[in-house]
C-alpha cells in the first residue's frame, strides 16, 4: 500500500518558494539513500517489518560495490524506539524524574504532575504540537473552545511567542507578530475551564503520555512524538503541518490504525466544531476503545523491541566485525 499523495511531504505553510526547496532537498536526500551502503533509522522491525522488507529490496537492486556488499550488505538497519530510558516503565516513585528533562526549554515537570495526579485514569488529552509549529491567535481559540466544548479535561502546551496575530508565511517567517495568550481568548474563559484545564509553557513530555490519567494525545505527529505516544499507548489525534509529521499521521490513522485525523481545510485551518468532533472520537465510544486497544498491543511491541536493544546490538556487532576486518 503506497503512501497517498496529499500525506507525502512536500508541502510548506511557507508558499510555493518553500515547497520547491522541501522538494529539492527530498530528492537529494533519496539519491543519497539509493548511494548509501547501509541506512540507520530510528524505529523497529515489528512497527514497519513491510515496510523495511520493501526498502531494503529496493537497496539490493541497486548495482552495489561488490566488495562492500560483501563485507556489509546493503540494507536498512532500526534502532528503535529510542526514547527517553523511563518511558520503558511507566509512572511511579522515582521513575518519574528519567521521563523528564530531554529538552533545551524548562520543564514543567512538578506542575503538571501534580494536575495529573487528581484526574481519573485515561481522562485527560495532552494537547502538544511540537517546538516548532505555531497558531494564529483565531486558531488558538478555536482549539480552546473546541477542546473545552468536548467536556474532556485536557493539559495543554502553549509555548511562549508561540501565538500570533498573523498566519506564518515566508513572508511573515521571523517577523514579531506574538500575541498574549489571554488577547487570543474571550474575557474569562480560563477561569470558566479552570478545573479541567492545565495551560503550561512546556511538559515534561514522555512523563505526562506515561502518565494513567492520559488517555489521548492532540499531537502535530513529529517523529519524536509518534515514537513516544506509541511506546506508551496513547492514541492519537493528529494535526499535521509540514515534512514527515503528514506521512506519520497517515500511518498512526490508516496503517497502524491507533489515530485520527484532525478535519481542516485546504490552509490546514480548523474550527472549534471539527476540535469537538475529533476529540470525542478520541476519547469516547467503540472507536475510541479500538483505538486504545490498538495502541495498547503496539506499546507492547516497543517496550519488548526498546528493551531488547536487538538493533541497537546487532548494528554494534556489525560495526565491530567490519573494524577487526579492515
Amino acid at each position: 500500500m503506497g503512501v497517498p499523495i496529499a500525506y507525502l511531504p512536500f508541502t510548506t505553510p511557507f508558499g510555493d518558494a518553500a515547497a520547491q526547496k522541501v522538494r529539492e532537498m527530498l530528492t537529494q536526500c533519496f539519491d543519497r539513500v539509493s548511494q548509501a551502503q547501509g541506512i540507520i533509522g530510528n524505529s523497529y522491525e515489528a512497527l514497519e517489518q513491510g515496510i523495511l522488507e520493501e526498502l531494503t529490496q529496493r537497496l539490493k537492486q541497486q548495482q552495489p560495490n561488490a566488495e562492500q556488499n560483501r563485507r556489509w550488505p546493503r540494507s536498512f538497519r532500526t534502532v528503535g524506539p529510542l526514547v527517553v530510558e523511563g518511558t520503558l516503565y511507566g509512572i511511579g516513585g522515582e521513575k518519574v524524574t528519567e521521563l523528564s528533562g530531554t529538552s533545551f526549554w524548562r520543564e514543567e515537570v512538578a506542575e503538571c504532575k501534580e494536575w495529573l495526579d487528581k484526574q481519573p485514569v485515561a481522562s485527560v488529552v495532552y494537547v502538544a504540537f511540537g517546538s516548532l509549529k505555531v497558531l494564529t491567535a483565531s486558531q488558538v481559540q478555536e482549539v480552546l473552545l473546541g477542546m473545552a466544548a468536548s467536556g474532556h479535561r485536557f493539559l495543554m502546551v502553549v509555548r511562549r511567542n508561540a501565538v500570533r496575530s498573523k498566519a506564518l508565511t515566508a513572508e511573515t517567517f521571523g517577523s514579531q507578530f506574538g500575541v498574549a495568550l489571554e488577547e487570543a481568548l474571550p474575557p474569562g474563559f480560563l477561569e470558566s475551564i479552570q478545573e479541567r484545564c492545565k495551560l503550561v509553557a512546556w511538559a515534561p513530555q514522555t512523563m505526562v503520555l506515561a502518565h494513567p490519567s492520559v488517555g489521548g494525545f492532540f499531537s502535530h505527529c513529529g517523529w519524536n512524538s509518534t515514537l513516544e505516544s506509541l511506546c506508551c499507548g496513547v492514541p492519537i489525534l493528529g494535526w499535521p503541518w509540514l515534512m514527515d509529521q503528514m506521512s506519520n499521521c497517515w500511518l498512526l490513522s490508516d496503517v497502524w490504525k491507533v489515530g485520527l485525523l484532525l478535519e481542516c481545510n485546504e490552509a490546514n485551518e480548523t474550527t472549534k466544531e471539527k476540535v469537538e468532533i475529533g476529540i470525542r472520537k478520541l476519547m469516547e465510544g467503540s472507536l475510541a476503545e479500538r483505538l486504545r486497544a490498538q495502541a495498547m498491543k503496539i506499546k507492547d511491541q516497543a517496550r519488548e523491541a526498546a528493551r531488547m536493544n536487538h538493533g541497537v546490538l546487532s548494528l554494534a556487532q556489525e560495526i565491530h566485525l567490519l573494524a577487526c576486518n579492515s
